[in-house]
């Protein structure tokens, strides 16, 4: 490998963007914003998100709300009225307390891990 390193360093670069391309179809990156899933998650914490993964109970999901904005929440039951959410910080909340159960079809995923500004799992 040393007679060529030009060579070598083309097919890790090669090989190191097939990987970003790949993980980029099959997952999502999100910014949580706002102090809702303290102490789990901070403001700024990137995610990311699975938009294969079906939610189950205690999941932190991405939902897309009817106006639009995103939101970071965790899946407290699902029923057939539909997924109902919480936050980890009920005081700094808005979830399903107030808003009702949201429809399945506007989860947009399930956050797997946080990868900056400290990577680590979501528990």
């Amino acid at each position: 490998m040393a007679k060529h390193p030009a060579l070598n360093a083309a097919v890790v670069a090669g090989v190191s963007a097939g990987v970003l391309l790949w993980l980029s179809r099959r997952y999502i990156p999100v910014k949580v914003a706002g102090p809702s899933m303290l102490p789990t998650l901070r403001p700024g914490d990137r995610l990311v998100v699975d938009p294969k993964a079906a939610p189950r109970p205690g999941d932190v999901v991405v939902v897309r709300r009817t106006d639009g904005l995103e939101i970071v929440k965790r899946v407290r039951s699902i029923t057939e009225a539909g997924v109902e959410l919480a936050g980890d910080n009920p005081e700094a909340s808005t979830d399903s307390r107030m808003t009702g159960p949201v429809p399945p079809e506007q989860v947009i995923g399930v956050a797997k891990a946080i990868y900056w500004p400290t990577p680590r799992s979501i528990p």
